[in-house]
């Protein structure tokens, strides 16, 4: 009895370092990964699916925060002292306001602009930095650019995973054309062009499709009583009925105008980590709420 009690206590004590032995590996691993920040969930999503996991990447802007309010926390710091490449998305104000600031805490981090090469249009609202509207992650065609660039610097930093990266790569650009063909199947029987939002965001999604965003918040700021009836007025000559808005931002002002105006209030989320399904999602109700 004694033997195989003894047996026993034998084979979980070998199976006991074992798994701890496991344990140990897979956090060696994790450790030896390269850590790349980024500025918002969406640019996470295309480092995520392009690496296959290959890298440890976080985004600064934390879920439901507003890249153009939000502030580096010191508790950030850490992550950016041991992480080697920053991708920036190019104009948000969150970065303009932070990248000394960044750039002082890890001399060493190498900064990428993911923006290279995207055809920026003109802010709506002149509280960004030169005019120039940085939600540019809601268009395929620049999340096309973007997801070049940010793949081009993986094959650099992993040149073992070329391969892997290769068709990763290949199957995000071949999953943003067909969400494009998608899209514009959906707006195809599209009555009208113009849509009403409460903060200006999709500029560069009204360009790929032909259509006009009408944004109800103006430089920023709470709409003045003149702007308002000026919108107001816009409602009615397009025969509005719903008006777009996001979590990110108060609420109370598109509700308010929303009852005055007849105007049903629909939330999209722009800044939510699967940017494909942002843009999916809005095309989609932009035909309901026709």
């Amino acid at each position: 009895m004694k033997k195989i009690i003894f047996f026993v206590l034998l084979i979980l004590i070998f199976n006991s370092f074992i798994f701890a032995h496991s344990i140990m590996k897979s956090v060696d691993k994790q450790a030896e990964k390269i850590k790349i920040a980024v500025t918002i969930l969406p640019q996470k999503y295309l480092v995520d699916k392009i690496s296959g996991g290959e890298v440890i990447c976080y985004a600064l802007v934390p879920p439901g925060y507003n890249p153009g309010t939000f502030r580096l926390k010191p508790s950030q710091a850490i992550d950016l002292s041991k992480s080697k490449i920053y991708f920036r998305i190019g104009k948000v104000a969150f970065e303009l306001s932070n990248i000394k600031k960044i750039s002082q805490i890890n001399k060493n981090l190498e900064i990428i602009d993911t923006s290279l090469g995207v055809n920026f249009i003109v802010a709506q609202e002149k509280c960004h930095q030169g005019h120039l509207d940085p939600h540019i992650w809601l268009s395929t065609k620049s999340l096309e650019l973007q997801a070049k660039i940010i793949y081009k610097t993986l094959c650099r930093e992993l040149p073992l995973k070329k391969e892997e990266l290769k068709s990763n790569y290949i199957n995000l650009i071949n999953e943003l054309k067909s969400l494009n063909q998608d899209v514009q199947k959906i707006l195809k029987s599209l009555k009208s062009r113009t849509f009403f939002v409460y903060h200006p965001a999709w500029a560069y999604f009204a360009r790929d499709y032909g259509l006009k965003q009408i944004a109800l918040e103006k430089g920023g700021k709470k709409p003045s009583v003149g702007y308002l009836k000026e919108f107001i007025d816009n409602v009615k000559k397009y025969k509005a009925k719903v008006i777009f808005v996001q979590r990110e931002f108060a609420q109370s002002s598109p509700q308010t105008v929303a009852k005055e105006a007849g105007l049903k209030v629909v939330s999209l989320s722009p800044l939510q980590y699967d940017v494909k399904d942002s843009i999916l999602s809005a095309a989609k109700a932009l035909l309901e709420n026709e």
